[in-house]
């Protein structure tokens, strides 16, 4: 009993600082707190947001990117189905196309195989392009698709013009990450139709010196570890220059990286 008083108390006392911060570090769309915070316009964000402001040094709005906003647990349940490979994007693209993938609640693989739903290309060239087009099973996207369909949070159609549009005159892997978190969206996760306050305007804040100089001062004191794709990013993509046989499509092996 003890115990539980305790810790009773610890969540009142947490519940009573809410209503004195300014920010809100979650990792989840769900909880008392996220929607109290939400609610009353707190800037809600996770900690990728925290680490991209204390290596820029610069104030953004969590709202600009969509992994610096708390995921949503256990992902999409539409997205559960699809086995996602991704080409020609390497460094943090690729390592960012691979969280946003788990984030929607799909597989992500390394390789492309024959039980592979979706191939994300950021150019219609390569083994994994030229395979995906003749197994004829696989769907054949840019990254917008990917985006899309995480800041509406509702399964785009893959068939799309859009995401089969590779425009010469832009690399698609130059706008990654340049999609931001759609509010009306954002409200079905936290607005019961009650709230008193809209969530932060989308913008990039570069005028609000002062504003962006006390966020990053409150964050430098404390010991921020290096960030995710420092540590585990995997390496610029290797594509094998193997055309897959007929052989290889017959026996569904798999090309690797």
């Amino acid at each position: 009993h003890t115990a539980y008083r305790r810790q009773r108390q610890m969540c009142i006392r947490d519940r009573d600082r809410l209503n004195d911060a300014q920010f809100y570090i979650g990792k989840f769309r769900d909880g008392d707190e996220y929607r109290k915070a939400s609610r009353t316009g707190l800037n809600v964000g996770n900690l990728n947001w925290i680490y991209w402001m204390v290596e820029h040094q610069k104030y953004i709005s969590p709202y600009l990117k969509l992994l610096h906003y708390p995921y949503v647990r256990h992902g999409m349940p539409q997205m559960k189905k699809f086995v996602i490979a991704s080409t020609n994007y390497s460094g943090d693209a690729r390592f960012y196309i691979l969280k946003l993938v788990e984030a929607l609640g799909a597989e992500f693989t390394t390789s492309l195989k024959q039980r592979n739903t979706h191939l994300i290309t950021a150019t219609p060239v390569g083994a994994k392009y030229n395979a995906a087009k003749k197994w004829g099973n696989i769907s054949v996207v840019n990254h917008l698709w990917l985006e899309e369909t995480y800041a509406s949070w509702k399964l785009q159609s893959a068939s799309h013009p859009r995401y089969s549009h590779f425009p010469r005159s832009l690399e698609m892997s130059d706008i990654v990450g340049e999609t931001p978190l759609d509010i009306e969206v954002l409200k079905h996760f936290y607005d019961d139709g009650n709230s008193d306050y809209s969530a932060n305007v989308i913008e990039d804040s570069e005028g609000e010196d002062e504003h962006a100089s006390a966020v990053i001062t409150s964050f430098r004191k404390v010991l921020v570890p290096k960030k995710p794709s420092e540590v585990n990013a995997p390496g610029p993509i290797e594509e094998s220059t193997r055309t897959p046989s007929k052989e290889d499509s017959q026996k569904k092996t798999s090309l690797k990286e």
